[in-house]
């Protein structure tokens, strides 16, 4: 079977191709991001450009590990995106790769997460994974029709185990290595049938059961608001007072705008206010400093945790609000603006050009630049947390503003 493998460097695919063996032929892609927009490269500007749109979708929020793919009616065609974190699973570490993880399902694509189990301190003791993210991981499954997996990065009593010639990653020969790889041989077979009009990955025994095994494992563990200090729920009704008692501006100011935002807004009779920092004040800015981590990454945790009922985001019964928990982040024109679009704007936002540069490099890398926006417009280039926040948030509440998507 050929295969396109993409991710970040050749360590990495060969790590994988040694993992799959001999039976697949596997070709070597980079993951061209969007980002790369900003810059003069015309090469890298043209790779994202001529990506297939599936294959763009899938990057529009954030760059994953492993991109893999198949060929199909000469398309490549991604099937399963796959993330490997090492990092402490903390629940902060696990939720900001989880709209990445979230965008694959939504497409189709076979989302696999490959996290520590547990992790040994320095000082002792360990980190250990929560199983509530097993729960987490059948909603989405469950929502999208497909397998969403989370398997564990083999370990030692807490040491991880990563291979002895690619030690970033983990150990090949091992059993939860083993386990991953028989279920991601599984998914590449059963795809040959994705074309098929009732095509259904559960139509395979094999993967329901390591799906809804995953959901065994997760026993009576899911996110509890009651535990959340981050997080609030209130009856819509409750929402307007709610917001004038925040906000700095007029009530007549907020009543206008509520009677502008859209109407599923109102209609649906529970809002989620997410407000981090609330109960433990925070000092500095986090709305864009680490790219919105963990925020944004916790902001599509907390839509399938508590909100999503569908495929979209409007499939919701609950409404997701975001409250910036600082000062600095309250106060619209001081952070979003500088730091969002208007720092786009004003450094790499091509529709600004008055002209094409006659210098080859720089004018052609304009053309794909131009060519791209009146396409796209913003929406793989823009930064990282203004793309998530706007998909995700059905309002943004500043004390001086009021964001309704």
């Amino acid at each position: 079977m050929k295969l396109i493998i993409r991710t970040e460097n050749l360590d990495n695919f060969e790590w994988l191709e040694k993992a799959l063996g001999t039976e697949y032929s596997c070709i070597y892609k980079d993951i061209p991001i969007p980002e790369k927009l900003s810059g003069r490269n015309s090469k890298k500007i043209s790779d994202f450009h001529n990506l297939p749109i599936k294959i763009k979708d899938l990057l529009k929020f954030d760059k994953t590990d492993f991109i893999i793919s198949r060929t199909l009616d000469d398309i490549e065609t991604p099937i399963i995106s796959i993330e490997i974190t090492k990092s402490a699973p903390l629940s902060q570490h696990i939720e900001q790769r989880m709209a990445r993880m979230i965008s694959a399902a939504e497409l189709g694509i076979v989302p696999i997460f490959i996290c520590p189990k547990e992790l040994k301190k320095e000082n002792g003791g360990s980190y250990k994974f929560s199983k509530k993210f097993y729960s987490l991981y059948e909603k989405i499954g469950t929502i999208n029709k497909l397998p969403c997996v989370i398997f564990n990065y083999p370990d030692n009593d807490g040491i991880l185990i990563n291979e002895e010639d690619y030690p970033e990653c983990p150990k090949i020969n091992s059993s939860n290595m083993t386990e991953t790889i028989n279920f991601i041989k599984i998914i590449l077979s059963e795809s040959i049938k994705v074309r098929e009009i009732d095509f259904n990955y559960f139509n395979n025994s094999k993967i329901k059961k390591i799906f809804n095994d995953q959901g065994l494992l997760a026993g009576n563990d899911k996110y509890d608001l009651e535990i959340m200090d981050t997080c609030e729920l209130i009856e819509t009704d409750e929402l307007l007072n709610y917001i004038k008692n925040y906000s700095d501006k007029s009530g007549q100011w907020i009543e206008k705008t509520f009677e502008n935002i859209n109407s599923k807004i109102k209609q649906r009779k529970k809002s989620l206010i997410f407000y981090p920092g609330k109960k433990r004040k925070l000092m500095e800015s986090r709305l864009f400093k680490h790219s919105g981590d963990p925020y944004v990454g916790m902001l599509s945790a907390l839509d399938y945790a508590f909100c999503r009922v569908g495929k979209t985001v409007d499939d919701r019964n609950v409404n997701l609000i975001y409250i910036p928990g600082n000062e600095e982040d309250s106060n619209f024109e001081k952070v979003f603006a500088p730091n969002g679009f208007n720092k786009f704007y004003e450094k790499d936002c091509p529709f600004k050009l008055t002209n094409i540069d006659p210098n080859l490099e720089i004018g052609v890398s304009q053309q794909f630049k131009i060519a791209h926006h009146l396409q796209y417009g913003c929406t793989y280039s823009k930064i990282r947390p203004l793309k998530i926040y706007s998909h995700y948030c059905d309002l943004i509440v500043f004390k001086n503003a009021v964001l309704a998507f």
